[in-house]
């Protein structure tokens, strides 16, 4: 499998989410380990299909102080291998997961704002950038 590079977008399917994720690995609580049906696209313009995610070594201790959590680096189990995707397509992605929960960024700013973002941007790691520091 292809190194994730970060940052990432990820579209769960099971929470309807649509977060993003600037770590050095892919990583998160150790309760959330197993069943993990998410699309994650990378900063690369690569598409992973999660079925579900493993535990990858002992518990990260500064991790977990810092994002309250038993937290532990997961290794991604796919459904199929990873492939590029175009930009127009995660950008349709990002701006219809926008228009279905337009209040879900709202702290960060207007829906309508972040679609014009999303569509002055040229490529993935400048759309993530939005959502990311």
């Amino acid at each position: 499998m292809k190194q994730i590079k970060f940052p990432i977008a990820q579209f769960h399917h099971k929470y309807d989410t649509m977060d993003f994720m600037n770590y050095k690995v892919l990583m998160g609580d150790k309760k959330f380990v197993g069943e993990w049906l998410a699309d994650i696209i990378d900063s690369d313009g690569y598409l992973y299909k999660l079925k579900s995610v493993k535990a990858k070594g002992r518990t990260r201790v500064l991790d977990s102080i810092k994002l309250v959590g038993n937290i532990v680096e997961y290794e991604p189990v796919l459904c199929e291998p990873e492939k590029p995707i175009d930009l127009a397509e995660f950008k349709n992605k990002a701006i219809d997961f926008l228009k279905r929960k337009n209040s879900y960024y709202n702290a960060l700013d207007d829906y309508k704002n972040l679609i014009n973002q999303i569509n002055s941007k040229n490529d993935f790691e400048a759309i993530m950038k939005i959502f990311v520091a």
